[in-house]
């Protein structure tokens, strides 16, 4: 055999190797890009129900802020309505022409718990305050000073001073049921 035999049969057996590495190389190659396009689709499909999930969560979440809030506003407004009440009953009653009955029977209370006393009345309301508690027949003393409130009168006994205001009477003792009463009359 001649050299040029040998080169040739030499350059055949490596031109056979090299498309044998070439097949292999593109098999391997179309398997990894396969792998890929499978991990990358699988990934894509969590994602997209990952942001879907989020989505829904974020809608819900503001669904619930739009019902609290809502409702925090409603609330504002109830308050608002029902404060509005509270001080136009305040100044119906202050205005009212049977003030001095009013005042009279917060002093016929206070006689019930106190043998004697200094009567200091609302400002503005000094002659009323006068009439009422001639009225009333209690034993109390008026005082030539005045309280800063609309309507009433704040007995002092000794060291004890009682607030028989016409706004604390109205706020401590009537208006939490008033309150209920109007809240389940306007809003039912």
């Amino acid at each position: 055999m001649a050299l040029k035999d040998i080169l040739d049969q030499i350059k055949k057996t490596a031109e056979a190797e090299i498309a044998k590495l070439d097949k292999e190389r593109d098999a391997s190659i179309a398997r990894i890009t396969a792998d890929y396009e499978a991990k990358r689709k699988t990934r894509k499909i969590e994602m997209d129900s990952k942001i879907e999930n989020n989505c829904v969560k974020v809608k819900d979440r503001a669904k619930i802020f739009a019902k609290m809030e809502t409702r925090n506003l409603m609330l504002r407004k109830k308050r608002e309505i029902l404060e509005k009440v509270y001080q136009e009953t305040l100044e119906s009653i202050v205005s009212s022409d049977s003030y001095i009955n009013v005042v009279s029977a917060l002093l016929k209370k206070a006689a019930g718990e106190f043998n004697e006393g200094t009567i200091i009345p609302a400002k503005g309301k000094e002659s009323e305050t006068k009439k009422a508690l001639d009225a009333s027949g209690a034993p109390f003393n008026l005082s030539q000073k005045t309280a800063p409130i609309r309507g009433g009168f704040i007995l002092t006994s000794g060291k004890v001073e009682v607030d028989f205001s016409v706004e604390s009477v109205l706020q401590k003792e009537l208006w939490g049921e008033l309150e209920m009463q109007l809240n389940q009359l306007l809003f039912p």
